[in-house]
C-alpha cells in the first residue's frame, strides 16, 4: 500500500532523462538534484546541480546534450501533468 504524501512530507522520484518529458505544473514548487551520466546534459538550460521551481510553476523538463539522472523532490507529493496553464 503506498501513503500518498502529507503537506508536510517530500516525495522523492528518480528518472534517468535524455530528451523532453511530459508537461506539468508544480502546485506546490519542485526541487530537482541532476546529475551528469553522459556527455554535457543541462536540464532546462541548467548544468547538473540544484534546480528549484516555485509553488505554481509549469514546464516541460528537458534534457539536452546527453543525458542525466534526476532527483525530484515534490512538497506533498503535489505534481500535476497538463498542458501549459493559459
Amino acid at each position: 500500500v503506498k501513503k500518498a504524501a502529507s503537506d508536510d512530507e517530500l516525495s522523492i522520484d528518480c528518472v534517468h532523462m535524455d530528451q523532453p518529458g511530459p508537461g506539468h505544473t508544480h502546485p506546490r514548487g519542485e526541487i530537482d538534484l541532476c546529475f551528469a551520466v553522459s556527455g554535457e546534459p543541462t536540464f532546462d538550460g541548467n548544468p547538473a546541480g540544484w534546480t528549484v521551481y516555485p509553488p505554481g510553476s509549469w514546464h516541460v523538463p528537458t534534457v539536452a546534450g546527453g543525458a542525466m539522472d534526476i532527483l525530484y523532490f515534490l512538497p506533498g507529493g503535489a505534481i500535476r501533468f497538463e498542458p501549459e496553464p493559459a
